[in-house]
């Protein structure tokens, strides 16, 4: 949804934008296999210029491609990631409780104040999320649709 880039020994890769973003390397043409990264090597990833969500990634391990599996493929992981647009790491972290309250919740009533201005598909999804749980599959599932030939970029 947002800009976002990734920098790697010194070098940025993301998706030029009309608005006047651009980068010396277009994150669409460049394939991980192709970086040559080192086993425990780091880089960073920024989503959301406005909200600074700043990731840092350590090549963990790299392992044969299986045929019958669709990459990019999610093997773990811990906690959900942040809902769109919650106003960046501190924000979500100060309100962070909340948002595990509403995922508890059964009455929209109970929060007015935090949820003011958020609509009935927003508060669908904030009803069904709760911070503390991972769901693979779900992520797996959101991957496949985004690696599919027909994803428009």
């Amino acid at each position: 949804m947002h800009l976002h880039r990734f920098e790697i020994r010194g070098r940025e890769y993301g998706v030029n934008q009309e608005s006047g973003v651009f980068f010396e390397t277009d994150a669409h043409e460049a394939l991980i296999g192709q970086l040559k990264l080192r086993l425990l090597e780091r880089f960073t990833y920024e989503y959301d210029f406005g909200d600074l969500w700043m990731h840092d990634l350590r090549i963990e391990a790299t392992l044969p491609l299986d045929p019958k599996r669709v990459y990019p493929v999610c093997i773990a992981g811990r906690r959900a990631a942040p809902p769109e647009d919650c106003g960046g790491p501190h924000a979500f972290m100060a309100t962070r409780s909340e948002y595990t309250l509403i995922g508890e919740s059964r009455s929209r009533h109970e929060f007015e104040d935090l949820l003011d201005g958020v609509e009935d598909q927003e508060w669908y999804v904030l009803r069904h999320y709760h911070p503390d749980r991972f769901d693979r599959r779900a992520v797996n599932r959101r991957l496949a649709a985004l690696a599919a030939p027909s994803h428009e970029r």
